[in-house]
């Protein structure tokens, strides 16, 4: 069976259509929309959310490419915190290591954030793939793309409801309105 959402209720009084060739004191309209077109907003909100994602990791992507560059110029010495400054000792054996060794760190702390963000991402890849399956599904069924409407008339309600105006629906629709 397909699945419907109520997106709307209308009421109209006098009716907007015949039932039995009259027009009726009060009709309401319940108007529902499919699940797959439901899911269709959901799924492209997700999809949207995923390739922000993909960003945010392809800036992690860039920062371990410039700490690695960063690295073998450090390694063949073109690179060191103490180029260009004047009147400063030449480095220790001891500190070029420890500075080789805070730029090792750097990198591998931004390796874990980008294997974690991997991960996530292909975690997160493959629950949007099932979405899709299970939208493409949904739309496989008849009608799935079609609106409902279902139409409650009323002849006339109780005299507790309308109150003195027998008959009259105006209270009543007041009423569904708020």
């Amino acid at each position: 069976f397909d699945e419907y959402v109520l997106t709307s209720v209308e009421v109209h009084s006098p009716s907007e259509h015949t039932l039995r060739k009259a027009s009726w004191v009060l009709e309401l309209q319940l108007w529902h929309e499919p699940m797959p077109l439901r899911s269709a907003k959901n799924l492209l909100q997700h999809t949207e959310e995923l390739a922000q994602d993909v960003d945010d990791s392809r800036s992690r992507y860039s920062a371990l490419s410039s700490a690695e560059a960063k690295l073998r110029e450090q390694l063949e010495g073109k690179l060191s915190p103490w180029s260009g400054e004047t009147g400063v000792r030449s480095p220790t054996a001891q500190q070029t290591l420890d500075w080789v060794d805070a730029t090792k760190g750097d990198i591998a702390s931004v390796g874990e954030l980008l294997q974690q963000d991997s991960k996530e991402l292909l975690e997160r890849s493959a629950q949007l793939e099932a979405e899709v399956k299970e939208m493409v599904t949904a739309q496989e069924r008849p009608l799935a793309g079609h609106r409902l409407v279902l139409s409650l008339f009323v002849l006339r309600a109780s005299p507790v409801l309308l109150g003195i105006q027998n008959g009259s629906a105006t209270p009543l629709v007041r009423w569904l309105s708020k």
